[in-house]
């Protein structure tokens, strides 16, 4: 995994990573999500995130993310990476609430739960 060091140290405006090449921007803010998005994860979670291209050149994203008893997953087509990431981060988290509204006392945790937006990458 890329640290903020490498993305400021490689040359270029562009770095190779989850599969593709993307602007450092992108891939930044990709990161950032992703990061905020394992900590919504039950814990010792691991996450894989990938993307490749299409014949029509539109980009096919895909979000796993599995524990020791949960799995989440999601794929997603859209044009650019980050638009993509919205889409399967999106996604997750409407898994990731149907399975904390199973998991967890709903008189505690539901009216929290159905409310929950995430619109940090916006």
């Amino acid at each position: 995994m890329l640290r903020e060091r490498d993305i400021v140290i490689s040359p270029g405006s562009h770095v190779n990573h989850f599969g593709i090449s993307m602007t450092k921007d992108q891939y930044k803010k990709i990161q950032e999500g992703l990061d905020l998005l394992l900590e919504r994860c039950p814990s010792n979670s691991s996450m894989e995130l990938n993307f490749k291209f299409k014949e029509n050149s539109s980009l096919l994203g895909t979000l796993s993310i599995n524990s020791l008893t949960e799995s989440f997953y999601s794929e997603k087509t859209e044009m650019t990476p980050l638009s993509c990431y919205k889409l399967l981060e999106s996604d997750i988290d409407r898994q990731l609430v149907d399975w904390k509204s199973r998991r967890f006392n709903k008189e505690i945790y539901g009216h929290k739960l159905n409310s929950y937006r995430y619109d940090k990458l916006a």
